[in-house]
């Protein structure tokens, strides 16, 4: 994996191109702020992405492989169409002051860890085979999505699922003040039978 300068790492986003990918590339542990221009179809595998400030739009369809999202900011992103596999997000400011949404976008093996993630909207999403844990998950919501074998654990305050399916997830580890599941059709999905989980409408 190549380790690129501040500056180096800003001319080769700048640079890009639709349909360009980008390869075993680490940028460097220091805030930058990323290029605030439109991608469409970028290809990012194996690259670790350390402390950018990623506010800008990353355009159509950008995919990212293997990649590694930390100590950065994804704060008032709106991703739509994008595929994230096999990726970690780790002390990651996702959405805080801000509200961001991924629309129609598709996560598979992928870890949040200890990430910021107030307001943040899922939307029409396939998340498969992911695990969301001790995240701040203030009023976060899963609106149309589809979860298929995805684990929430750990510390997390509001959690808000609406017309979604759940299958073969596992929620028995949440920690939630509340978790409301609303008009969504669950199955074979491991849920606590307390007060913090509201069922309601189920189909």
């Amino acid at each position: 994996m190549k380790d690129l300068p501040v500056l180096d790492m800003i001319n080769l986003l700048s640079s890009l191109s639709s349909g360009d990918t980008v390869s075993e590339v680490r940028s460097p542990p220091i805030d930058f702020k990323w290029p605030n221009q439109l991608y469409d179809k970028i290809i990012f595998t194996n690259c670790d992405l350390l402390k950018p400030d990623i506010t800008g739009s990353l355009g159509k369809g950008p995919v990212f492989q293997h990649c590694i999202f930390k100590d950065c900011s994804l704060e008032g992103l709106d991703i739509n169409g994008a595929k994230f596999d096999h990726c970690s997000f780790e002390n990651v400011v996702i959405s805080s002051s801000r509200s961001s949404k991924f629309g129609k976008c598709k996560f598979e093996n992928c870890n949040f860890l200890n990430c910021e993630m107030y307001y943040l909207n899922f939307e029409n999403t396939l998340i498969t085979r992911c695990t969301f844990e001790n995240s701040d998950s203030t009023k976060m919501k899963f609106i149309d999505c589809k979860l298929e074998e995805t684990t929430f654990a750990g510390s997390q305050k509001y959690l808000d699922f609406i017309d979604s399916t759940l299958k073969e997830c596992d929620l028995l580890e949440l920690n939630a003040r509340r978790c409301k599941l609303n008009n969504c059709l669950i199955e074979n999905t491991k849920l606590k039978t307390d007060d913090s989980v509201q069922r309601l409408n189920e189909k």
